[in-house]
């Protein structure tokens, strides 16, 4: 999708959708940061795929993961791509907004690093690392999860029992984000396998030392 969720101003009198070629695409997603930093200067808050900007940080700028290239703007109430943040930002239409967009710029060192770590860590097998992580992974009996989901989710014993049991949940004591992750956090795990019960991945929930959902 290449517009945000509300019709940038300056947008009236053209259609409301255009397109990209993969080419412009992967061009954008590789400036993602250039273009915000080039427009808002010093960020908020940095974090692995994502930065913010403004004073509470309303503005999140996705530039690695599932979400890259995308932005959501909560003081705006719009979200949508990097040609939809450039419209809304520069009040311009789709044209000059490409042209914005795929604009050479000079290279910012520090930029440049915080993007090949990203293209780094986007390239790693993540079933692999799931599996990796699950084989520390124990039942959650008498653990921080069974005290998430009976005490503060409210689920049955009986049912955790069963999914216990079947091996579709666990807990895992130190749950890592990401290989390169230096800090760890205890967390509740659903297992996803397919039909032949081959791990691929899982959801974490990571807790609080009282078994609480720990937020951030």
């Amino acid at each position: 999708m290449d517009n945000t969720s509300n019709r940038p101003t300056g947008a009236e009198a053209e259609p409301a959708r255009f397109g990209l070629t993969d080419e412009e695409r992967r061009r954008i997603c590789d400036r993602t940061l250039d273009i915000v930093v080039e427009r808002r200067g010093q960020l908020t808050v940095k974090a692995r795929t994502y930065w913010r900007w403004g004073k509470k940080g309303g503005l999140k700028v996705n530039f690695a993961g599932e979400y890259a290239r995308t932005f959501y703007d909560w003081d705006g109430e719009i979200h949508g791509d990097m040609i939809g943040w450039v419209r809304h930002e520069y009040g311009c239409g789709f044209h000059e907004a490409k042209q914005i967009a795929l604009k050479e710029r000079a290279p910012d060192p520090y930029v440049a690093k915080v993007k090949a770590k990203a293209a780094v860590e986007d390239a790693v097998d993540k079933s692999a690392f799931a599996r990796q992580q699950l084989a520390n992974a124990r039942p959650i009996l008498n653990t921080l999860a069974a005290k998430y989901l009976i005490d503060y989710r409210g689920i049955p014993a009986e049912i955790v029992h069963a999914l216990d049991t079947a091996g579709v949940i666990r807990f895992l004591p130190n749950h890592k984000t990401h290989p390169s992750s230096v800090y760890t956090s205890p967390a509740f795990v659903l297992v996803a396998s397919d039909l032949k019960d081959k791990v691929h991945g899982f959801q974490a929930v990571r807790l609080q030392r009282t078994g609480q959902k720990r937020e951030g």
